[in-house]
């Protein structure tokens, strides 16, 4: 694969901005809940650079692959039960999928594309005289469309975490979360369905898993159904990322080439088994080993407001 017309954006992502009011009239607030389902707020406010825009379809291009500067991904496409990577999304965080790059590799069909999302903590920068730029958390999303179909599993990376917040918005049961071998268990926590009759850990190339721990930019992996995601917090669109996404893509997929015929996977719930989330969803906050999901979370910024309470009756 060709990824010279990718040096302008080596070591960033593309400049491109959701611009909004600085002081929003009641009509401009009011959007948000006007918002059709499956779609984002920020969506209509989403600015290109038309500059990195051209470098993207320039690389499309190079390598025989289509460009739309918008992803052909719609959260209604799956129902109830959306895929880990997009999790529990509300009008006001539902992701603005763009610049799809979609074709061939390996033999699969295969797309990239980025999500932009506004932070919950908002630092805006001002842009013009009443209009600022959103602050965004963006993330790099491939796409794989496989022949067979797999339970939904989950490789979550501790690696990649920088932000001390699961990469993944979704939060699954305990007793899903299966052992791997050696020092892959430090890295990575993985979670199949229960009860099933296959053997869901050999769905992983060790040289894949081994390339992704070692790699300097990492990923969080699902299959789900007739998909293989990969999901990570790196600009894909730079020539170093896409190196390493074409190299763990080729080393997961000829892994992949060779599994398909022995693969016999037959779902106890159709059309494919489906993890169990916790009750409260949403992203795990990481700390070293310890794993503070939302629910628990929730209690102790509870818990944090008794004591609070405590404290100041007791002053008085």
């Amino acid at each position: 694969m060709q990824l010279e017309s990718l040096h302008p954006l080596d070591g960033r992502w593309p400049n491109d901005k959701v611009l909004t009011k600085r002081q929003p009239n009641l009509r401009d607030a009011l959007k948000i809940l006007e918002t059709p389902a499956g779609h984002s707020a920020y969506e209509d406010n989403l600015s290109f650079d038309k500059q990195d825009q051209s470098v993207i379809m320039a690389f499309a291009t190079q390598n025989n692959f289509t460009y739309s500067p918008r992803a052909d991904v719609n959260p209604e496409q799956y129902g109830s039960k959306l895929p880990a990577w997009l999790g529990l999304q509300t009008m006001a965080t539902q992701p603005v999928c763009v610049h799809q790059v979609s074709g061939e590799l390996y033999g699969y069909a295969i797309t990239f594309f980025l999500t932009y999302t506004p932070s919950s903590v908002q630092r805006n920068t001002r842009v013009s005289p009443g209009i600022e730029a959103t602050d965004l958390v963006r993330k790099s999303i491939i796409q794989v469309k496989l022949p067979k179909v797999f339970p939904q599993m989950v490789l979550d990376s501790n690696k990649n975490d920088k932000s001390h917040t699961s990469t993944i918005p979704a939060t699954f049961k305990n007793s899903q979360k299966l052992q791997l071998e050696g020092n892959f268990a430090d890295y990575f926590d993985f979670y199949a369905p229960q009860n099933l009759q296959v053997n869901t850990l050999t769905v992983l190339a060790p040289n894949f898993m081994q390339l992704v721990m070692e790699s300097a930019a990492t990923f969080d992996v699902e299959f789900y159904g007739d998909e293989l995601i990969l999901i990570t917090r790196e600009p894909i669109y730079t020539p170093s990322a896409m190196a390493l996404t074409l190299e763990a893509l080729e080393a997961e997929l000829q892994y992949l080439t060779t599994l398909m015929p022995s693969w016999n996977y037959q779902p106890l719930r159709e059309p494919f088994d489906l993890l169990e989330k916790d009750y409260f969803d949403g992203t795990v906050t990481k700390i070293g080993r310890w794993r503070i999901k939302p629910g628990v979370m929730v209690l102790l910024l509870l818990l944090g407001f008794v004591a609070f309470a405590c404290l100041i009756l007791a002053i008085k």
